[in-house]
């Protein structure tokens, strides 16, 4: 009987055994499944991106370290796609900006080539303004990439702010004469920043140019300086048809116009508030944008005090 009774408990736990590695195995293969399924999606998904579609995306409801995985995955191909986007663009826009330049350049040499066009003082000025045109870019084009780089060069030293922006108001006053355009003044001071003076004289160029451009005949411009704390803020105030709330977030992109019909004549390179920006930014300093439409525009930026 006992050893009935030993055979029987034997065979029991023999059976469950079977029956328990049985039910392991399934559970291990159900298991490794589920744990395989989203690593061979994201390995498939990784292959297609590698041969050029950005558009891959995976499924992120695994959860744990495998949904971060997922996750990280996904926000690695938004950004991707982001700057394939942003490159095409750029190409784009670069194609855009130089084609009307150099159509101009090359329709003057074949009229002059084919005796069409008779050589003078006019169409010499002429080609040279367009040449004035494509230098500009292509330097601008430069600042913008070596600003997106961290390499802009900066002559930092200690000027006066409202020297700089007293100079380029008296500059630019003629035109705004001719334009009837009235730029008032307001500057505190003095203001003394460790700075690169071309630099920021070129800010203050871009932004007085972009607030003459908006601004109609009979407007005004004021610009203005005040010291907070330890920084000063330089205002320049248009009373032009101003900037669509939907298109101010985008103002500082590169070759970004808010009307888009203006050329390099009315409407600059598109990359001078671009340009702007990254020089305030490599100051330590911080440039904002404020309008409402048919109310003007008022652009503002801080620099540091030296002795701040």
């Amino acid at each position: 009987l006992q050893k009935t009774f030993i055979n029987s408990v034997n065979k029991s736990v023999i059976t469950g055994g079977l029956i328990a590695g049985v039910f392991g195995i399934i559970l291990a293969l159900l298991f490794s499944r589920n744990i395989l399924k989203p690593i061979r999606e994201l390995t498939r998904a990784t292959k297609e991106m590698k041969g050029g579609d950005l558009d891959q995306r995976v499924d992120t409801s695994a959860g744990g370290e495998i949904g971060k995985l997922g996750d990280s995955f996904n926000e690695l191909a938004n950004r991707l796609k982001e700057q394939k986007t942003l490159r095409e663009e750029m190409v784009s826009d670069v194609a855009h900006e130089l084609r009307n330049p150099l159509s101009n350049v090359q329709g003057y040499l074949e009229g002059l080539k084919e005796g069409m066009v008779e050589p003078s003082k006019h169409v010499f000025e002429s080609l040279h303004q367009q040449s004035l045109v494509l230098s500009r870019l292509v330097d601008d084009l430069r600042d913008v990439n070596r600003a997106k780089a961290d390499q802009l060069q900066l002559d930092k030293r200690e000027i006066v702010l409202e020297d700089i922006i007293g100079k380029e108001i008296e500059a630019i006053k003629t035109q705004a004469e001719a334009e009837e355009v009235t730029i008032e003044e307001n500057l505190g001071g003095p203001s003394l920043v460790n700075a690169d003076p071309e630099r920021i004289t070129q800010v203050i160029r871009n932004l007085l140019d972009n607030g003459l451009t908006h601004t109609p005949p009979g407007g005004e411009i004021n610009v203005e300086t005040r010291s907070i704390e330890e920084e000063v803020v330089t205002t320049i105030t248009d009373d032009g048809d101003g900037i669509p709330e939907e298109e101010l977030p985008h103002i500082f992109d590169r070759f970004y116009r808010v009307d888009k019909s203006r050329s390099r004549g009315t409407g600059g390179t598109g990359l001078g508030l671009t340009i702007s920006k990254e020089i305030v930014e490599a100051h330590k300093g911080e440039i904002t944008a404020r309008s409402k439409e048919d109310e003007g525009s008022t652009f503002e930026f801080t620099l540091p005090l030296a002795d701040g």
